[in-house]
């Protein structure tokens, strides 16, 4: 059930627009970094919700899939989930890296379940790779500025032009692990922590909008909550 349509499009545009801002800060953080970290310490310094349980995964290939947080104010105290897929060489140095989801990922990505979970030693290497080498940054930073910028205009018009929100696939549940028995909007429920965000048993549907078929976005309702919520 994908009504009332309006609620969707409204936190599409919502979520769109505070990306595009992130997005204008990579763009400034490319062409003066000192400048922005100046003024956005935490602006693409990427870290792990997690180490302990961090979801980043390694194949033999070398190519890492890890949802890792994005820190500057922007994003809010909790930061903003980035998957990223990284290839490395034969010395685990990192040399590409492409943005292939935002946000926290609920139905759990099975190709990376397949993978090997990486140590908790080898996620704070990873970010610390990521952050402390300026040439592994400007590749991050470039895979999220370019995905925000050649996506989302396209998502953000058909939105605001009123276009339907169609789904993709079958709806699926989301069932908690039982690590925190507290109020989570109006009630008492189990929640689950995905990415420093908690979650209670809940409907998760994929849409996306008829003209860009590229972007596939993930809603999460909640039936015991107002379906504005």
């Amino acid at each position: 059930d994908l009504q009332p349509q309006s609620f969707l499009r409204a936190d599409v545009l919502r979520r769109s627009r505070e990306l595009t801002s992130l997005g204008w800060v990579g763009r400034a953080w490319l062409v003066a970094p000192f400048v922005v970290e100046r003024l956005l310490p935490g602006a693409f310094r990427l870290s792990a919700y997690s180490p302990a349980a961090a979801a980043c995964f390694a194949c033999p290939s070398g190519r890492v899939e890890c949802t890792l947080r994005e820190s500057s104010l922007i994003g809010g105290p909790k930061g903003i989930p980035f998957h990223l897929s990284l290839t490395r060489d034969a010395q685990s140095r990192i040399i590409a890296a492409s943005l292939r989801g935002i946000g926290c990922d609920l139905c759990g990505d099975g190709e990376a379940a397949a993978m090997r979970r990486m140590e908790e030693r080898d996620v704070s290497l990873l970010c610390a790779a990521i952050n402390d080498d300026s040439r592994v940054r400007k590749l991050v930073v470039k895979a999220i500025t370019s995905t925000i910028f050649d996506r989302l205009p396209n998502v953000m018009r058909a939105a605001r032009e009123g276009e339907a929100v169609e789904a993709c696939g079958a709806e699926e549940a989301f069932l908690p692990r039982e690590e925190l028995y507290g109020r989570e909007g109006s009630s008492m429920k189990w929640v689950q922590q995905v990415s420093g965000y908690f979650f209670a048993q809940s409907r998760l549907q994929r849409v996306r909008f008829a003209s860009q078929p590229r972007v596939r976005l993930l809603f999460y309702f909640d039936p015991s909550e107002p379906i504005n919520s």
